[in-house]
């Protein structure tokens, strides 16, 4: 009976053991969404871009900005479901965590944040260097300011791969991209419920929903896997069998057709004049790398989810008008309410990445609770939380 006792409390050690090793484990997976970057002041270069995100005058009518779209309160983006553009319908990409991503928009077609500027100024307001240059020089403020800067040496030089006789304007557009791009970084979505809920030492307070649902997120519906990282995002592309919104006109091919404008750019050094040498040397190499195949049919990248309870609707082509949509859809495995309830996806994403994750209803109430703790600040003003 004694052995038997031993054996009894043997096993019930190890099986014990073993479950603080995952849960030590899916704690350290979920410290490393904290946000830690220290605060710091920001630049001249991240002060001048902010004032050209802002600035309708670089517009061809003077009448769009960068900021008319990607609005501050509403998490770097837009309440509209959609904007039809040249590359499908597409939601307006929030701009939180935008620094964590490799290649830029839903497609990736962009090689940086400073191209992904360049386009927006090109194909949204109507910009081209020329018209930026003029804005620049006739706004007095804003011309001292830009050339104060460009003596400091803090703006890049470019090489003039383009018409020699436009390098000057080139040069200027160049340094608004980079100058927008800069202040885009610096976006941070502020403390958090759920940064300051992890400045504690462990053990956790599970009995916060927050933090409950971010041990769903790491553990059972493993969410982390796709959403990792400080940003909460793995920078990549995936098919999650989102369907066509009804506002669509055409389905979207999404990385299917983002690569290849990806590759067609980086294969001509004429459209990498944003880019310094070392700069294009080095993306050179890795775009060939990327494969194209029929696989990147409806792929889309990955969103940071900081922010992300204030910008509905969600998805690529805004599909759910809510969080608790969007959590549904997950837990089906990727099946849409139909007239049966729920039923499966039959259109241009049939593939689709996601299996049935059986949640509870507790455990997408504490989800839920964990994704709306990623957003907003916890007052006004506070940008940095205690422990950063």
């Amino acid at each position: 009976m004694t052995d038997l006792v031993r054996a009894f409390a043997l096993t019930f050690s190890i099986v014990s053991a073993s479950a603080s090793a995952c849960a030590d484990d899916a704690w350290r997976r979920i410290g490393d969404l904290v946000e830690r970057a220290a605060p710091r002041p920001v630049s001249a270069v991240e002060s001048l871009g902010q004032r050209l995100f802002s600035a309708r005058s670089l517009s061809r009518g003077r009448d769009t900005s960068c900021a008319d779209c990607h609005i501050e309160t509403y998490a770097w983006t837009e309440p509209r479901r959609i904007r039809r553009t040249a590359h499908g319908d597409r939601r307006t990409p929030s701009l939180v965590g935008a620094k964590y991503s490799r290649w830029q928009f839903w497609d990736g077609r962009a090689p940086s944040l400073e191209y992904q500027a360049l386009e927006a100024l090109s194909a949204e307001l109507g910009a081209e260097p020329n018209g930026i240059a003029a804005a620049i020089e006739q706004d007095a403020d804003l011309s001292a300011q830009y050339a104060a800067l460009r003596q400091t040496g803090e703006l890049p030089v470019y090489d003039c791969l383009r018409n020699r006789d436009e390098c000057e304007s080139d040069t200027i557009a160049g340094h608004v991209a980079f100058a927008i791009a800069q202040f885009v970084r610096s976006i941070r979505s502020g403390c958090t419920l759920f940064d300051n809920l992890m400045a504690a030492r462990p053990p956790f307070d599970t009995e916060q929903p927050a933090l409950r649902g971010a041990l769903v997120f790491a553990g059972k519906a493993n969410c982390i896997i796709c959403h990792n990282g400080p940003g909460l995002t793995d920078g990549e592309f995936h098919n999650i069998g989102v369907p066509n919104a009804a506002e669509t006109t055409k389905p979207d091919l999404g990385r299917l057709t983002g690569l290849p404008l990806l590759k067609n750019a980086v294969s001509n050094d004429n459209q990498l004049w944003l880019l310094t040498s070392t700069q294009r040397a080095e993306i050179k190499e890795l775009v060939p790398l990327l494969k194209e195949a029929d696989g990147l049919w409806g792929q889309f990248k990955t969103p940071s989810l900081r922010g992300v309870a204030r910008r509905p609707p969600y998805m690529h082509n805004g599909y759910f008008d809510t969080l608790k949509q969007v959590i549904d859809f997950y837990d089906s495995g990727g099946l849409i309410v139909g007239p049966s309830k729920w039923e499966p996806l039959r259109d241009h994403h049939s593939e689709s990445i996601l299996l049935p994750l059986n949640l509870t209803e507790q455990e997408k109430a504490d989800l839920l609770a964990f994704l709306e703790s990623l957003d907003p600040p916890l007052a006004e003003g506070v940008e940095t939380c205690p422990h950063r």
